[in-house]
Order: C-alpha cells, then structure tokens, then sequence
C-alpha cells in the first residue's frame, strides 16, 4: 500500500501555495535534457536529490518557480525571472547537480543499488488515502508509489560522467493563456508518459499557484 507524509516535503507532489499571480511578460517555460536521454533520474535516490538541489537553487537565484517537472530523463519547469537571472539558475543548477551524479555514481559503483519504484501495483486500493493525495492534504512518497513504465537507469549509465546535454531550450509566455497551457502540460507529463493516471499521483512535480487562481483570473 501506498505510504504518504501529512506535510509537504521537499521532492513533493502539485500542491498549491500562497504565490502571488504570475507576471506573464517574465514568464519561461524551460526544458533541460540529461545526456544522450539517459533516464538517470529513474534512480528515486538521485530524482529527490535533484528535487531538493532544483527547489533550493530556485530560492538562491531569487527565481519565482510557477511549476516543474522532473521526469526520467529532462526537467520541463515553468519560471518567472529576468533573462540574465534564469541563465544564472540553470548554470548552477547543472553544476551542482552533475557532482550529484557524481556522487551517486560512487556509491553505485561502491555496491549500492539503484532504487527502483515498486515492481507492481499496491493489492490493496484505499480510496480515502487516494482522496487525501487529489484533494492536497499529504504528498505520496516516491519510494512507496508505484509508477508505470517507469524507466530506470543501469549500473552502466552510471560511469557516465555527464549528466547534461549543454543547450537547454526555453519559451517566453505570450499571454495568460500560453502561461496556463504550459502548466497543464507539465502537470499532465508523467500522465502522457503512462507513468500515473493523474498528474497528484507523481512524486516529483510541483505548482506553486495561489489557490483558487486560475486561467480566468
């Protein structure tokens, strides 16, 4: 059966927070690639270090996060921020997290294992927990979450020492609708991918939008 925390944590599942409403003018929608498409984030351990090292790197750099992403082998994340600051963001953000991958490919190499979701569905549906997790209460730990077709990475992957391709690719906002078009598809990636039925059900994603704002506000 699926396990959950009543708090939001730091790798966290779409959650809605008190962000005030988005200067659309600033807005990037941005796309960074991992190396050749390896799935390195399939590795839970490493996908909740890059959760944690994006979202703190997203405060240092004073960038506003609106909603991300982080699927087995690219981030999508959607951000309000001058040109100059996002660019200084994305640096540092590749930075640190390739000596991440660094570190965990020691350990991989040192006899860790690659964490891996569960192999099969939970026997045992509880509907009042799958209502806690739609309705926002408490966040689904990635450990305990089954996620279909989920690809994970090998031991080979790991003496890869390149976690990034060197280009990313970013989109500014045109209106209020792009903006919100572009939050719906990063919600609904790891539901188009086959990993989750619904967006609430992944593990490493976040929407950070005042409650009750919406595409008509």
């Amino acid at each position: 059966m699926p396990q959950f925390h009543l708090l939001r944590t730091r790798y966290n599942s779409l959650r809605l927070l008190d962000v005030d409403p988005p200067d659309v003018a600033k807005s990037y929608f941005v796309t960074m690639e991992t190396h050749k498409w390896v799935p390195f984030f399939g590795d839970l351990r490493l996908a909740k270090q890059i959760v944690v090292a994006f979202l703190e790197q997203g405060d240092r750099c004073e960038v506003e996060l609106y909603s991300y992403v982080v699927m087995t082998d690219h981030i999508h994340f959607l951000a309000g921020a001058v040109l100059k600051d996002l660019e200084r963001f994305v640096r540092l953000f590749k930075s640190y997290s390739t000596r991440l991958l660094w570190k965990r490919s020691q350990e991989i190499a040192g006899g860790n294992v690659i964490e891996r979701p569960l192999a099969r569905p939970p026997r045992v549906r509880d509907v009042t927990l799958s209502k806690a997790v739609i309705e926002h209460p408490c966040v689904v730990l990635p450990e305990h979450v089954y996620l279909d077709r989920f690809e994970c990475p090998t031991r080979a992957d790991f003496q890869n020492k390149h976690l990034w391709n060197r280009s990313f690719f970013d989109h500014i906002c045109r209106n209020t609708e792009d903006f919100f078009n572009v939050v719906s598809y990063i919600r609904e990636n790891p539901v188009k991918r086959g990993y989750v039925r619904r967006p609430e059900f992944y593990p490493f994603s976040g929407t950070f939008l005042k409650a009750g704002l919406d595409r008509h506000d």
